[in-house]
């Protein structure tokens, strides 16, 4: 692997399936959300809250694809191969948001998210 490429090409697996992916892929390892306490005073410092780790994407239909599988996806590990050789996995997913299927170029979004996500 080329130690130049830094973005570009991703793998997507699902439990060991491998799906079509298109576009750009979003994740965030689940690092804690950080918010800012300001008084009238001064800035008093932040709180932290628990964030899933979550990770977004676009699948193509292939038309063997059980969108309705998908969509209800639970108990998943989501493995997101990157093109700078990164490894990022998230295990014990859950399938969240609209997951709108469009029919212009067969796209499905989805995003995964979990309690916990490993980045190697």
């Amino acid at each position: 692997m080329s130690t130049n490429r830094k973005g570009g090409i991703v793998f997507l697996s699902i439990n060991g399936q491998r799906y079509d992916c298109k576009g750009s892929v979003e994740y965030n390892l689940g690092v804690n959300k950080r918010e800012t306490i300001t008084g009238v005073d001064a800035v008093h410092g932040y709180s932290e809250m628990p964030a899933p780790a979550t990770a977004s994407m676009t699948i193509t239909d292939s038309g063997s694809l059980d969108v309705k599988s998908l969509q209800n996806l639970d108990d998943a590990t989501v493995v997101l191969e990157l093109a700078n050789g990164k490894i990022a996995t998230f295990y014990e997913a859950w399938q969240t948001g609209d997951n709108n299927v469009t029919t212009e170029e067969g796209e499905i979004a989805c995003q995964f998210d979990s309690k916990r996500a490993e980045e190697v």
